[in-house]
């Protein structure tokens, strides 16, 4: 009998030992805000995609970030975005601000990949995003603020 139940509670462990596991964290992606710019100079900002580590000769993509932004003192922080308007770790980026004469070059985003555990019941993800703790703004390396926001000087 004692057997039979180490052989059952040695079963019960196993399934439950491989039903468990690890799945990767949802992508993270970055937000900018702007320091020191007057709202109009930060009305009109584009976006433009570069294949990662082309050197910025292989363009993607240009948009219009269309965005929400807070003002605090000479600070301007994003408080929505179109999907275009988020960067990826996948990609070098210019943001340019055309009212205000400047052009940034966002290269190296570093994406920490991150897994959430989870039980043969749960996969979920949910909350569980991988962070992105430096970019690279114009060959200067810069951490970002919560693993998500950097901020474009003027």
């Amino acid at each position: 009998m004692k057997g039979r139940v180490n052989n059952i509670l040695f079963f019960t462990l196993l399934v439950l030992g491989i039903g468990c596991g690890s799945t990767p964290c949802s992508p993270g992606n970055l937000q900018f805000g702007l320091i020191g710019f007057s709202d109009p100079e930060s009305n009109q900002i584009i976006l433009r995609k570069y294949s990662k580590g082309s050197q910025f000769s292989q363009r993607i993509d240009s948009v219009f970030v269309t965005a929400g932004y807070s003002r605090s003192n000479d600070t301007l922080t994003m408080t929505s975005v179109n999907g275009d308007g988020l960067l990826w770790s996948s990609y070098d980026y210019e943001i340019v601000l055309p009212l205000a004469g400047r052009i940034y070059r966002i290269t190296n985003i570093q994406e920490e990949q991150r897994w959430i555990k989870h039980s043969i019941f749960n996969h979920k993800r949910d909350g569980c995003i991988n962070r992105m703790p430096v970019v690279t703004i114009n060959q200067q390396e810069t951490f970002t603020e919560d693993y998500f926001r950097f901020y474009l000087k003027k």
